[in-house]
């Protein structure tokens, strides 16, 4: 959806939840991506496998018992605990997140500044200007770190391929980056930032409904203060 075509009021955190909405399930699918690519490596500790279980347990006794719809999404990382548990994962594997996030005490300080502001949206209570700034500055950051991950990844090496004339590898290399950042909860279709250079470069190569395809949807999901909704705008012009 637009946003301009968001009708909120303006007292509701609609973007605050939106930006906590968008850090958690990204955190999720990097932790899940990294140990996709490091099954070996990846440590998650007993304790906090013992904890999801119970929590996911927990969920379920509660949906039984309220008799209400089952929860969507089974995943186990769905259950883990915030930001206790991130934490901890990110702590125990330091060695492999280190080269995303760079300082294992910034992320930390990071997600427990998060903490209290996250509990005061899901309870209903007002946050203030200064909390909302701090909010939006700190989710940003997180988010930073990993699209500059995935930027890395896949974009700038698509781009080099594009560069030395080799178009075809570097949609490939874009067309495996979008079916690697598939996240069930938000980016059905893979990352925005992907799907926007895909769509440029098949734009520049003719394939016009395609292209057209890739911009709309990173369009739609390009996060609604990011500066680069106006490059994807551009483009679809």
């Amino acid at each position: 959806m637009d946003e301009k075509e968001i009708k909120f009021c303006e007292k509701i955190p609609w973007r605050e939840y939106i930006n906590l909405y968008t850090v958690e399930t990204t955190l999720r699918w990097l932790i899940k991506h990294l140990m996709d690519q490091n099954p070996s490596q990846i440590i998650i500790s007993k304790e906090i496998l013992e904890e999801v279980e119970r929590n996911r347990k927990d969920q379920i006794r509660k949906e039984d018992q309220s008799k209400v719809p089952k929860t969507l999404y089974t995943d186990p990382l769905l259950y883990l605990d915030f930001p206790r548990h991130y934490i901890k994962i990110f702590e125990d594997n330091w060695g492999i997140f280190k080269h995303i996030f760079l300082y294992v005490t910034r992320i930390k300080d990071d997600l427990k500044t998060l903490e209290p502001l996250r509990h005061n949206i899901a309870h209903m209570r007002p946050l203030r200007r200064e909390q909302k700034e701090q909010l939006n500055v700190v989710s940003r950051r997180i988010l930073r770190h990993i699209w500059d991950y995935i930027n890395q990844k896949y974009v700038k090496e698509a781009l080099e391929y594009e560069k030395e004339g080799f178009t075809d590898k570097a949609i490939e290399v874009l067309e495996r980056g979008l079916k690697d950042t598939k996240n069930e909860l938000i980016y059905s279709q893979g990352d925005p930032w992907v799907a926007f250079n895909l769509g440029r470069i098949l734009k520049q190569h003719g394939k016009l409904e395609e292209a057209r395809k890739w911009l709309s949807y990173a369009k739609i999901n390009m996060p609604l203060d990011d500066p680069y909704r106006e490059m994807v705008e551009q483009e679809l012009k």
